[in-house]
């Protein structure tokens, strides 16, 4: 009655739990209160300071049931209502009582509303599994004539809504719950997107005669290179070629097949659609068809090149306007036309956006790689030096399309941007990797899928290690140590809290080195001559004597070596005869 703006006296409640803000920026201690009235729960609570002391005293504790005399509802960031209490009395404390009922989560943005729409797309059932559950969901795209929604059913609304709801066809829909919508995860236009709860009710209706069908918002081949990474994006191009059904593992270690097929408009450009499942094994591009995709993602490696995902229209031949002007453009004069691809072939160091663009990393300053408008994308042969252990991966949102940062409030995660609290998160990499060549060192970022094949194991999986098995965690990291590759790094200027940072981000790579190895000193040398891809070498010490320039945390190995010790290394030589750089070192024994 609350949420719903009614302002009830003195109403009775249970105290479900009391958790300290953790805030180093707050001057004062706040505490944050869940309520329950026995069959919900609601966490956006706050306690005013003039009453921390009956939570300090234990006066007031989980399950003590209480009574508000003086209480206010605020709303902030639009939607969300905060109960902030000014005054209780305490009824019963929560160690002489149990927990009344079982109170679910109330979401305070259900209503009683009722659209009729149309159902525009409809993905397929997506499963998941991690340490902490399964689940599933699946999406639907609506339209009426006010626009578009996208709509989400999760676990057993799919068993529930999955074979009702078909495209094409109108419903009334009610009682669903809204939030914000993540714009990086959909090409609709709308501030908001549906879920389905379990109090919403699905109808069919008969009078569909005044709502329109889907709609798209094209982008024309040439101008997908200025649209960002992960955007969602409605896209329509003749299939210039397709390449054979592969099937590769996920990172769940499923196995799932995928096609690409290259897709070319009159812009004179072709870029890259990766097809999935389903649509990658029904596809047939042999009669050059012109297709059309509503919600392709777009990704960036060497250039761009697009996805089509779970929430993906895919449309052959669609009887529309901008279907038949491409038919006829590429039937006139198209096909035989000289065009250029904007997406990098697979495995490829030459393709659009790295090309033959190869540095040291002297040169990344030196050149002031990033410090324009525009980031700077380049080739780097180097070694992976050092890894931050600290801080290389946070909890984030559980939901498929949300990789924010979520609150842990004692046994619950709340996600500010989705507005909402679940009993699980997942792991999310974001890792600080320090690499080297001949010419200096440099910090690299790396994110989810670079940090997961860098590591060789999946962020769940590294994040329970750390919970569970800290040795293991340490070995894993320490085995990424030392390894050589050639990266592809992503040089930008980016703003934070109105302040510019250069960024340098590892988009991947597409050759690892492997190690030269030589048990022995040349004889009669007087200089060690290492391979310019060297990554970790072993070496015996012979009389003759040498000079090590070492750096960082060699120095305290540079006394302790003796004739004929084995060692490891990893450095790099120089112009002076008779030099190494080492930057990592290691005594194996005597030869």
């Amino acid at each position: 009655a609350i949420c719903n703006g009614e302002n009830p006296p003195t109403p009775v409640f249970q105290v479900a739990a009391v958790r300290k803000i953790q805030n180093e920026k707050l001057s004062v201690e706040r505490y944050r209160i869940v309520l329950s009235d026995g069959i919900h729960a609601y966490s956006s609570v706050m306690l005013a300071t003039q009453l921390n002391q009956r939570v300090s005293s234990g006066e007031l504790d989980a399950k003590a049931i209480i009574k508000l005399n003086n209480y206010t509802c605020n709303i902030v960031q639009e939607t969300r209502k905060v109960l902030v209490i000014l005054d209780l009395t305490v009824i019963v404390r929560g160690s002489d009582t149990e927990m009344i009922g079982q109170p679910k989560a109330y979401n305070d943005q259900s209503g009683s509303w009722t659209i009729r729409a149309r159902v525009t797309s409809k993905s397929d059932i997506r499963k998941w599994s991690n340490s902490r559950g399964e689940g599933k969901l699946f999406s639907l795209d609506l339209i009426d004539e006010s626009g578009e929604i996208r709509a989400t059913a999760f676990r057993d609304q799919v068993d529930k809504y999955y074979d009702v709801l078909e495209v094409n066809k109108v419903y009334y829909i009610s009682r669903c719950s809204m939030k914000t919508a993540n714009k990086n995860f959909t090409s609709i236009k709308n501030d908001y997107e549906m879920t389905f709860t379990n109090e919403t009710v699905v109808e069919p209706c008969d009078d569909i005669a005044s709502l329109p069908k889907v709609s798209f918002n094209f982008i024309r081949i040439a101008n997908i290179e200025d649209q960002p990474p992960e955007k969602m994006i409605d896209i329509i191009g003749v299939v210039k070629s397709t390449d054979d059904l592969v099937t590769v593992n996920t990172k769940s270690n499923r196995q799932v097949n995928k096609r690409d097929i290259n897709l070319v408009d009159d812009s004179g450009k072709i870029v890259r659609l990766t097809l999935w499942g389903t649509n990658a094994e029904e596809f047939d591009g042999s009669q050059f068809p012109v297709v059309a995709v509503r919600g392709a993602r777009v990704t960036e490696f060497g250039g761009r090149s697009l996805s089509v995902v779970g929430s993906s229209q895919l449309m052959n031949n669609p009887d529309i306007p901008e279907a038949h002007k491409l038919r006829g453009w590429f039937d006139m004069q198209g096909k035989d036309q000289e065009l250029v691809s904007i997406s990098a072939k697979r495995g490829d160091i030459g393709s659009p956006g790295f090309g033959t663009n190869w540095k040291n990393i002297s040169d990344i300053r030196d050149e002031n790689l990033g410090q324009q408008e525009k980031a700077d994308y380049f080739n780097l042969k180097a070694t992976v030096l050092y890894i931050r252990k600290e801080n290389l991966m946070y909890q984030a949102c559980p939901k498929e399309d949300c990789n924010k940062k979520v609150v842990d409030q004692g046994g619950s995660y709340r996600c500010e941007k989705c507005n909402q609290t679940s009993p699980d998160f997942k792991y999310r990499l974001m890792i600080s990797v320090n690499v080297g060549d001949g010419t200096g060192s440099n910090w690299l970022t790396c994110f989810q899928d670079t940090g997961e094949a860098l590591l060789k194991c999946s962020a769940q999986q590294l994040g329970t290690w750390k919970e569970t098995d800290e040795n293991k965690f340490e070995q894993t990291v320490n085995e990424a140590l030392f390894q050589s590759y050639i990266f592809k790094v992503r040089a930008k200027m980016e703003s934070f809290n109105d302040e510019s940072r250069l960024k340098y981000d590892l988009m991947g790579w597409c050759k690892k080195i492997k190690a030269f190895q030589n048990d022995r000193w040349r004889s009669g040398a007087a200089s060690i001559s290492l391979p310019s891809d060297i990554a970790c070498t072993r070496y015996q010490l012979s009389p003759k004597t040498i000079t090590i320039t070492s750096k960082g945390e060699v120095n305290a190995y540079t006394t302790m070596l003796t004739d004929n010790d084995v060692i490891d290394i990893v450095a790099q030589s120089n112009a002076n005869a008779g030099q190494l750089a080492i930057h990592r070192l290691a005594i194996k024994g005597k030869k």
